[in-house]
């Protein structure tokens, strides 16, 4: 690795820590859409997919924690040597 990609390295990884530190907004905006989201599924009927779109996420969701996971450490691995 050259210093200058070493920096851009370091640099990126200094962001990515301090992105980390906005869970709480993150967790406050997922739950804001949500409730928008079902609030007006309520009130419309041509947004009645909102049920079964919440209900294929949370089984989608573990699904990709199973597959994206095993990829990703493979790749981690395997770029690491």
């Amino acid at each position: 690795m050259t210093p200058a990609t070493r920096r851009r390295s370091s640099a990126w990884s200094r962001r990515a820590r301090s992105f980390g530190r906005s869970r709480r907004k993150f967790y406050t905006s997922f739950e804001a859409t949500n409730d928008l989201f079902a609030e007006v599924s309520a009130k419309n009927e041509k947004l009645k997919l909102y049920d079964s779109m919440t209900a294929f996420r949370s089984d989608q969701y573990q699904w990709q924690q199973v597959c994206e996971s095993t990829y990703d450490n493979y790749m981690i691995r395997k770029i690491r040597g």
